[in-house]
């Protein structure tokens, strides 16, 4: 118990760890520990765009020691070579030499693919790969998100549509309630796809935004009916109690939080439940079908597209001499719920940042638009073919996340002495990777803070300074982000209907205001992102 509270103050370093700030697209960016630092100022203009000045200062040690409360024992590295050491050793014999040891995010996403260790991680790996085979997605993403985009763009146009101006007289802006809270809107759409894709649940989170778009509401209030929101939060008191190993006092002292944590574990069983009843009528139709699951009128409720959820049911473990065939019902909650919060908030994340690049850089909106006219209708769904042919579509994305990769930081601990870049690091030491400082560091980047797509395109040229090792927007190694080829056809589908679709642009509000970037799970911007669209001619 006392291990696991001290490895929980290294959690919380981790989700705090990461604290940068930005003024109307610049980025200065401060992270605790590290080696290399950035920082970018600029002024907002009326039409959201800004000039920046870009002053970088960084070392060439690889390494950064570092002793944080209570005499815990921190590396942070930005040498690519040294994070490609770390991220490669093998991560599936039952005490790796790197572990994540992420108890305290584990309380809050669940004993997933994400944060558990060891043969544990080898054997859930070993389980869930098959189930993300990339036709299965294709076709479960083509299935949901261009219904939903229909629904989504078209609540966005009314709104837009609503003039406001300055009918009162009074030299205030009256169409203020135009304002797009970007944040809000594509959580809730990301959030209707991963429980349709991935557990065949309607959460219904777009209603929400088709209420707004009608002016039935000023913003998007998600009610937060999972507990997700609230337990997803940053909060000052929540690290504080843990780099004091007071964490089980959480209940007592912030109770909301706890109450969150207790919905979100209920809320999961219930998803869990409802799938696996579909998943036992399934089964029973097929076998009163004789095994043909198009036969006949049973049959035909089977075309029904089968979740990721239900395809786990069935998914086994055929490791020779394997002792658990399949995911108990346990394993199966705190995969959903990894499923449901790291699918869901790093979607939405990517999403934010994107069309905040889009506003950044004009001239870039306009090259993706014209190659999404080429290759999509300029009416109707545009389908993942046609996305497939728009290579500056995939540069921009890469740009993106490079810039603003939706997780911030990557970490690991030691479990014995290794050696690494020449030092002796010993046992317990937790290893930290920024991965928002790495992506745009001078040694691995020309230009690192300029917004360049171009860099993504003709691989045979690419600058020779790239590190596969310092490009980590979904980690890398065995442990790489199993959803990857998810993220980027759900982001192409989310994005292209809303760019052929609109002008976009940042509010009047964001004139002048700073912004706050700050990490707990992904990276979010405080205040919101706010922004205003106007249907293309």
């Amino acid at each position: 118990e006392a291990e696991e509270e001290e490895e929980e103050e290294e959690a919380a370093k981790y989700s705090a760890s990461l604290s940068t700030r930005s003024r109307m697209g610049s980025v200065s960016c401060i992270s605790n520990g590290s080696s290399d630092s950035s920082n970018v100022s600029g002024n907002g203009n009326s039409n959201g765009t800004t000039t920046t000045k870009s002053t970088t200062r960084h070392y060439k040690t690889p390494l950064l020691h570092y002793t944080s409360l209570f005499g815990k024992q921190f590396i942070c590295t930005l040498d690519a070579d040294a994070v490609k050491q770390i991220l490669t050793s093998k991560a599936s014999t039952p005490t790796p030499t790197y572990i994540k040891g992420l108890y305290y995010i584990q309380k809050v996403i669940g004993a997933g693919l994400v944060t558990i260790d060891g043969s544990t991680w080898h054997r859930h790996r070993r389980i869930i790969q098959p189930s993300f085979n990339n036709e299965f997605l294709k076709d479960a993403l083509v299935g949901c998100i261009p219904d939903l985009m229909d629904r989504f763009c078209y609540a966005w146009e009314v709104r837009s549509c609503k003039k406001g101006g300055d009918d009162d007289g009074d030299g205030s802006d009256d169409d203020v309630n135009s304002d797009i809270d970007i944040a809000t809107h594509f959580s809730a759409l990301a959030l209707d796809i991963i429980g349709k894709v991935a557990f065949s649940h309607e959460f219904q989170a777009i209603e929400e935004v088709e209420r707004w778009g009608n002016n039935e509401n000023s913003q998007v209030e998600l009610n937060d009916p999972l507990g997700l929101y609230s337990s997803l939060m940053p909060s000052a008191i929540r690290m504080l109690l843990v780099n004091l190993r007071l964490s089980s006092l959480e209940k007592f002292i912030v109770p909301a939080m706890h109450k969150s944590h207790i919905i979100l574990n209920k809320a999961v069983e219930s998803v869990v439940r409802e799938a696996h009843t579909r998943y036992k009528n399934r089964k029973d139709e097929e076998d009163n079908g004789n095994g043909n699951r198009n036969n006949g009128t049973k049959g035909k409720k089977n075309k029904e597209p089968k979740c990721v959820l239900e395809l786990l049911f069935d998914a086994k473990d055929t490791e020779p001499g394997a002792r658990n065939q399949s995911l108990s019902h346990k394993e199966l909650e705190e995969e959903t719920k990894t499923f449901l919060v790291a699918g869901h908030e790093t979607t939405s994340a990517l999403c934010v940042w994107a069309i905040y690049c889009l506003i950044q850089h004009p001239r870039v909106q306009s090259l993706v638009l014209e190659e999404i006219l080429k290759h999509a209708p300029k009416e109707g769904q545009i389908t993942l073919e046609s996305l497939d042919k728009m290579p500056y579509l995939e540069a921009f994305l890469n740009e993106v996340l490079r810039l603003y990769p939706p997780v911030g930081m990557v970490v690991r601990s030691t479990t014995r002495w290794v050696k690494l870049m020449g030092e002796d690091i010993p046992p317990h030491t937790r290893v930290m990777i920024p991965i928002y400082l790495l992506q745009r560091h001078p040694r691995y980047w020309s230009e690192p803070e300029e917004f360049k797509p171009e860099r993504w395109l003709n691989n045979g040229e690419r600058d020779a300074k790239f590190h596969h090792f310092a490009y980590l927007p979904f980690s890398a190694g065995s442990r790489n982000c199993i959803g990857q080829r998810f993220a980027m056809w759900e982001v192409k589908l989310i994005l292209a209907p809303i760019i052929r679709k609109f002008e976009l642009a940042m509010s009047p509000a964001m004139d002048g205001v700073e912004l706050k970037m700050v990490s707990f799970i992904t990276m979010k911007s405080v205040p919101p992102v706010l922004i205003r669209v106007k249907p293309r001619c």
